[in-house]
Parts: structure tokens; sequence; C-alpha cells
């Protein structure tokens, strides 16, 4: 095994371990913590980059603006899905055929379904459209709702307490 393969190794092995620096710890490399009180979450955005000539620009700012998708990827007891921020409009960004390209673990983004967070109708404040991973919408997504309702709290800054 060559020098650098054997220090991408080590890097790769100790990523999946955090150090403390509480008193009691000493430092030292402590195991992973296997429960998670919150659904994980990932923010990034995708758009095409291309050269831009005089001629062309116009069209490729529009289209970079059209295209670019910004969305976080939220979990929730063991399912993951791509939210996307749709509140202003009421028709999702991405059809279901795009959706379900996104959500290939392979070649897209990875996700077992994507949740549009819409405007809300009928006096409700945001309303939520699920695409499963082949494409499908369901009526209902238990796990979904969980990952929806913690970006409305993110988004809206809400503090909730425990009673």
């Amino acid at each position: 095994m060559s020098p650098a393969a054997a220090a991408a190794r080590v890097t790769s092995f100790a990523a999946n371990f955090t150090t403390s620096t509480a008193p009691s710890s000493g430092g030292r490399l402590l195991r992973p913590f296997c429960g998670n009180p919150r659904p994980r979450r990932a923010v990034a955005s995708m758009a095409v980059s291309a050269p831009k000539s005089p001629a062309a620009a116009s069209f490729l700012e529009r289209r970079e603006s059209e295209r670019a998708l910004h969305f976080g990827k939220y979990q929730g007891l063991g399912n993951d899905f791509i939210m996307v921020d749709n509140r202003d409009s009421a028709v999702p960004k991405v059809a279901p055929e795009e959706a379900a390209k996104l959500c290939d673990r392979n070649f897209g983004i990875g996700a077992d379904g994507v949740i549009f967070v819409l405007p809300g109708v009928n006096g409700a404040d945001y309303t939520m459209r699920i695409f499963n991973s082949d494409g499908s919408e369901p009526e209902m997504c238990g796990n979904g709702v969980r990952c929806f309702a913690r970006f409305i709290a993110e988004v809206e800054n809400l503090q909730g307490t425990h009673r």
C-alpha cells in the first residue's frame, strides 16, 4: 500500500470519530454517537455553468437562473429526502420524472423522495408535495412530514418547548 493510500485510509477512518475537548475526555477520540436526537440535514445547490460569450450571455444567464435548484437534504428515522424550497410557486420546480433522477443514488443526489415546500392553501401557511424515488406521488409519508416540519421550523426560526 502506498503512503498516500495509507494516509487517505487513516483520514477516512478518523473522520468517523469525534475528538472531545471536554476536560473529562482528555482530548481522546470518542466512539461515534449512535443515537440521532434530531433529523440530519445537508444544504446545497446545483447550477449549470458554462463560459459566457457576449452573444449568448443573456440566454445563459436566463437558462442558469431557471435551472438552479436550491435544496436541502434531510433525514428522518432512516429515510432521507431532498427538500426543495418552492414557496414562490404552487407548481413544483421539478417534474416527477426529474425527481426520480434526482433520487437515483448512483447518478443523482440520492434520496427516498423529493419534498416540495409550497405556499399554503385554505388558511394554511405552507403545504407540501412529495414524489417518491420512482416518480410516483404518495398520499402521505410520516418521515417526510417530520423533515417538512423541521424545515419550516428552521425557515421560521421557531423555538419549541417541551411540556
